[in-house]
This record gives C-alpha cells, structure tokens and sequence, in this order.
C-alpha cells in the first residue's frame, strides 16, 4: 500500500468509520440466519438511507413492475449482499455531498460521473454469468472516490496545476499522477477501502479499474469497471477530471465475453436509467 496515500486517508476525519447503518446491515447480512425483515428494520431507523434505497429499487434501473414500499420487500427481492451494496453506495454519497469542489471538478458533474459509470457496470455485468450487479453498481459508484479525497488537500499537493496542464496538453489525468504527486487516485482509493474493511471485490474492481489485468483476484470485476468508466467518459456524463475517454483495453473486453452487439444494449440501459437515479441522488 502507497504510504503517502494511506496517510492522506488518515487525516480525513469524516473517513474514520463507516455510517453505523452500513456497519449493522454488513453484520446481519454476514449472519446465516438472520432475517429480511430485521435487515429492514436496521435499514429503516436510517431515514436518508431508507429513501434513497427505496427509490432506487422503484426506478428505471430496476425496472420492476409493482412498487416496492418497504425495505424489507427490497432486501427480500433483490438480495441480502446486494441490499448491503446500495445501502454502502447511499450511505458514501451522503457522506462526500458537502466535499470541496473547485473549478475543474464539481460535485454534481463527478457524482454524475461515477453514476453512468455505476449504471453501465451494472448493465454490463447483467451479461456476465456469475457476476453481482449491485455489486458492479457499487464499484462503480467508487472507483474514483480517491479523487474526492485528493481534492481535500489541493492546499498541500499541485493537484490543480497537474489537471490544468493535463487539460492544455489534452491528456490523461489519472496517467500523470504518480509522477507528480507520487500516488494516484487508485492509491488513495485501495487505502480507504483498507481502512474501511470493504468487500475484496469491491476494493479490486475499484482500484484497478485502469489496470484490470493487474487485479490479483477479481480480474473480471475490474475490467467490468474499466469499460464501464471509458462508457461513461464517452457518453459524457459528469465529469470526474479526466476530460478524455480512457483507451479501453481489447483483452478486458474480450475477457468479459460480452458480444460487441451488446455495447448499444447497455448504452441505452444507461440513457434510459440516467436520468432517474441523478433525480434520486440530487433530489432534482
């Protein structure tokens, strides 16, 4: 682990622990009998996440045909693990609302960004057998949730001149970092997870979602969040500092084994989904 990245981590005070509810529904989700409607009720005493969770399974991204008004009916339809990644998504997004933002990056444009990216793993993995789409929802949601951390400390690291020269010069951020800040985003990234004790799927689709090939475990996760985040720089959804489209790398795709006439499936999966969950987020 990037020490330099780890102690950035650690001088974030808001980053200590994750939301109590997300702590629970992790622990009651990790016992064999418990039942759905106590991770309902743990949800339930969260008001903010309880909305948000049930809004999201009553939008386009699910698409289901009666309206789901509890939460216990949510964890019963979609999933116990996959309740616990929406409930870790929400309970992020609510925590970063208040983040800093500057003339490069605002909050709404990154979290817009990180939505069509979550969107379109989601999509994408909806073709993958024996993927989790909540969970590909979920890394998508935080594969660049190192950047927001970054942007805490542009009193201390050149972060803003590294992004206006990468702009001049019409290149790649994220392929500049290390050189100038000796640590990239992904860095950051792998350092909170750690600290937060994230599932290892989560944490290596995320984190080597610009090097998938280099995931030691979860190759195939990662390469569902490369393409995803390349699908949603070009779709141009949001902006999370990198103004160009990320190279996707052909073996990540050939190794999803996703037919290249599915691609317009999960575009318009993302067009038509977009809409509603950046409604739900920003209550717009």
């Amino acid at each position: 682990m990037n020490t330099a990245a780890r102690n950035l981590v650690d001088q974030v005070k808001k980053l200590g622990t994750l939301p109590t509810v997300y702590t629970k529904v992790n622990e009651l989700v990790n016992d064999p009998n418990c039942p759905a409607s106590k991770l309902g009720d743990a949800i339930s005493n969260d008001q903010v996440i309880t909305s948000m969770i049930l809004k999201l399974v009553n939008s386009a991204l699910y698409g289901f045909p009666n309206y789901i008004d509890t939460v216990t009916k949510a964890v019963t339809i979609i999933g116990f693990k996959q309740t616990r990644d929406l409930v870790l998504a929400s309970s992020v997004i609510d925590m970063f609302k208040n983040g800093k933002a500057n003339e490069f990056i605002d909050l709404q444009g990154f979290w817009k960004h990180s939505i069509a990216a979550a969107i379109s793993a989601k999509a994408l993995a909806g073709h993958i057998s024996k993927s989790d789409p909540e969970a590909m929802f979920t890394a998508g949601l935080l594969h660049d949730i190192g950047r927001l951390i970054m942007l805490e400390f542009t009193d201390k690291l050149p972060l803003i001149p590294l992004i206006q020269k990468c702009k001049e010069r019409e290149i790649l951020v994220y392929k500049n970092e290390r050189k100038v800040l000796g640590f990239t985003h992904m860095d950051v990234a792998d350092a909170l997870f750690y600290k937060w004790n994230l599932p290892p799927v989560l944490k290596e689709a995320a984190v080597f979602h610009h090097a998938p090939q280099m995931a030691p475990r979860f190759k195939e996760e990662a390469c569902c969040i490369h393409i995803a985040d390349a699908i949603a720089h070009a779709l141009q959804l949001g902006n999370s500092t990198d103004l160009f489209v990320p190279v996707i790398h052909e073996e990540s795709w050939e190794s999803l084994g996703i037919p290249l006439d599915k691609l317009p499936v999960v575009i318009r999966q993302v067009n038509s989904s977009y809409p509603d969950l950046v409604k739900i987020f920003f209550k717009e």
